[in-house]
């Protein structure tokens, strides 16, 4: 898919260099010089995307850059996380703690040298764990509550405050409605 995109995104600078060369006749280039340009684009992003990538593999394996996280949940729930966040390369996880620990939680977190706790907990638990949201404030230590809202109707997700408490917001997004307006539109305006 990124060699896709790269091609895409080459052949659309190109498309533009060679139609800016056609108008402005001052500076002309050769297809040839133009081909050549078009391949050393594409060499070049995919050569310097695999050396960043490879930068990246290597920072990983040694923990420079991540956020060491602990998952805290049911089985299911954390395997959930755990395949999100594997894709997300700002977080290295350093272990899964099953359910709701009554103690110890600071002490396992600090062992596994893990910065921050993310808890995917159902709604009704999450008064149960008021003690350990004021363990981790006093000990400095970042806890992350997903609750089981994660697959609860379509439309955008948002966080918000409603009197001064924590809001879960579902809506279709701002500009959703705009947007198809305006592809009907133009897809009126084009099939005429």
């Amino acid at each position: 898919k990124e060699t896709w995109d790269i091609f895409k995104a080459a052949a659309i600078g190109t498309l533009l260099n060679a139609s800016m060369t056609f108008v402005w006749r001052k500076y002309s280039y050769s297809r040839m010089a133009t081909l050549y340009a078009f391949a050393l684009a594409i060499i070049t992003l995919l050569l310097t995307r695999a050396l960043v990538k490879l930068i990246w593999k290597a920072w990983q394996k040694s923990g420079i850059g991540f956020t060491g996280v602990i998952l805290m949940g049911s089985p299911e729930d954390t395997t959930l996380l755990r395949q999100k966040l594997s894709a997300n390369s700002e977080y290295m996880i350093m272990g899964t703690i099953n359910g709701i620990p009554e103690e110890g939680l600071l002490e396992k977190a600090s062992a596994r040298g893990a910065e921050e706790i993310i808890a995917i907990l159902p709604v009704e638990k999450l008064k149960s764990i008021n003690p350990i949201i004021e363990e981790c404030v006093m000990a400095g230590l970042r806890l992350r509550v997903v609750s089981d809202f994660i697959g609860a109707g379509a439309g955008k997700v948002s966080i918000g405050k409603f009197e001064d408490m924590p809001s879960l917001e579902f809506s279709y997004g701002l500009l959703d409605r705009w947007n198809r307006f305006l592809k009907r539109l133009s897809d009126v305006i084009l099939s005429v």
